[in-house]
C-alpha cells in the first residue's frame, strides 16, 4: 500500500523527527529512505518553509490537523512546492507518541495560481487603463465593476456604483 501512493507518507516522533517514509520520498529528495531516519522534517525543506514546517510539530494543540505549505528542493535543483498535513497520534494514556503526516506534491496547481494571477492582474490594468467607460454587471444587472472613464463619464464614484443596478 505504501509503495502505491504517489504521495509523501511519514512518521515522526514527538519532536518532528522522521522514523517512517515511504517510496515517494525518493522521488522527491533523490536520497534513500534511510537517509531520512531521524532528520527533522523542517531541515529537509527551504529556509523560507522551515518556520511554518516547524510549527506543525508545536503542542500546544494536540488535536487535529495541521497544514501548510512549503518548498523543498529536490534532486537536480528542482524545487517541490508541497502542502504537507499531519496529525498527532494521542496514545491510550492521552500522550503524544508523534505525528502522521503526508505531503502532496502541489507544484503544477502553485505554477498555475501564478500565471493566474498574473493574467487577471494584466486584465485588471486594461480595464482600468482604457479610455472608454466600461462596467461589468452580474446576471441580475448589479455593477460588479467599473473603470475609471466609467467614473468620470457618469460623475459617480465606483464606491456608490458597485453593487447598485444600473
Amino acid at each position: 500500500l505504501f509503495k502505491s501512493v504517489k504521495e509523501l507518507i511519514f512518521y515522526t516522533d514527538t519532536q518532528g523527527a522522521i522514523r517512517f517514509v515511504n517510496p515517494c520520498w525518493h522521488k522527491l529528495t533523490g536520497q534513500a529512505a534511510a537517509a531520512a531516519q531521524g532528520r527533522h522534517l523542517y531541515d529537509i525543506v527551504q529556509p523560507q518553509s522551515r518556520a511554518a514546517v516547524a510549527a506543525l510539530f508545536q503542542t500546544k494543540n494536540s488535536t487535529g490537523w495541521r497544514i501548510c505549505k512549503a518548498r523543498l528542493q529536490g534532486p537536480n535543483e528542482k524545487s517541490h512546492v508541497l502542502e504537507i498535513s499531519v496529525i498527532p497520534l494521542i496514545g491510550q494514556n492521552g500522550q503524544l507518541r508523534g505525528y502522521a503526516g503526508s505531503a502532496v506534491d502541489i507544484t503544477a496547481r502553485h505554477v498555475a495560481q501564478r500565471h493566474l494571477q498574473h493574467q487577471l492582474a494584466l486584465t485588471e490594468q486594461i480595464f482600468e487603463s482604457n479610455p472608454l467607460p466600461m462596467c461589468m454587471t452580474d446576471l441580475l444587472g448589479r455593477f460588479t465593476a467599473v473603470n475609471a472613464a466609467w467614473e468620470s463619464f457618469m460623475g459617480v464614484p465606483r464606491s456608490q456604483a458597485l453593487g447598485r443596478r444600473n
